[in-house]
């Protein structure tokens, strides 16, 4: 057999190999008409927009627990304040200030008693 037959033999056997393992591995008509194409469309925009969906949600959920963080914030300043200004009313010159704006005086002479019996109890 001259090389040039032997040549288009081997090319021709390969070529019906290949185009038999194409048609083995091909995916039924089914699998690959219209009505599967459009399925499989479908489905591809829903997990788009599913994405989308949770991305926006996330998003939106960190603007609020940014704004939660904000009052958390500012709410323990004015803790912080009221407890300054509790630790002043509390305090001996609150008491002062608060006694004289009521209007109240310190008795005059107070009389301090000492018992004089002895201890009931003994050893």
């Amino acid at each position: 057999m001259s090389l040039t037959r032997a040549y288009r033999y081997e090319m021709g056997y390969c070529r019906r190999l290949a185009v038999g393992v194409t048609q083995c591995l091909a995916l039924p008509a089914w699998m690959t008409g219209r009505a599967a194409r459009l399925a499989w469309l479908c489905v591809l925009a829903l997990l788009a927009v599913s994405c989308v969906a949770q991305t926006s949600l996330a998003a939106g959920s960190g603007f609020k627990l940014r704004d939660l963080q904000k009052n958390v914030s500012t709410l323990q300043g004015e803790i912080r304040d009221l407890e300054a200004e509790s630790a002043g009313y509390n305090s001996l010159a609150g008491v002062e200030k608060q006694l004289n704006q009521l209007g109240m005086v310190a008795p005059s002479g107070v009389k301090h008693y000492s018992p004089l019996a002895p201890p009931v109890a003994k050893k």
